[in-house]
């Protein structure tokens, strides 16, 4: 099962609470990176996986879908933003990214990982891309 859920961590007592979100709810996932924007109000969440119910004998790449969205959160109001027309990163895709951001606030995704049809092992990638317009 992949989720979708937010939680809050209390750093000073160590538990979790769930939170509420509203607006476009991305698919659930696993191994999706974040990254916060420099006025720390939007949460950019990149990638992940995710896969169908495997059949026996189906090939890994079969069943796992490295995900190449982007989903924007308003973290004032824990709105999810509309993904319509944000940019997707075919080649560089799946769950083994990192979200880097250098002291002058650009934004690069690093590494990734490509599950192709048919295969039974995934390929695992060194690409770096520069994020542009999550400050804009």
């Amino acid at each position: 099962v992949f989720l979708n859920d937010l939680h809050l961590l209390e750093l000073p007592s160590m538990t979790w609470t769930a939170l509420t979100t509203s607006g476009s709810v991305p698919r659930g996932r696993c191994q999706a990176v974040m990254m916060l924007s420099s006025d720390e109000e939007i949460v950019m969440t990149f990638g992940g996986a995710c896969h169908s119910d495997p059949q026996p004998g189906q090939a890994y790449g079969d069943m796992v879908q490295d995900l190449c969205d982007v989903a924007l959160l308003h973290l004032p109001t824990l709105t999810w933003l509309p993904a319509q027309g944000l940019p997707r990163h075919t080649v560089q895709r799946g769950g083994t990214n990192a979200l880097i951001r250098t002291a002058d606030s650009r934004c690069f995704i690093f590494g990734g990982m490509q599950s192709d049809p048919g295969e039974d092992q995934p390929k695992f990638l060194s690409t770096m891309t520069e994020v542009l317009g999550l400050d804009s």
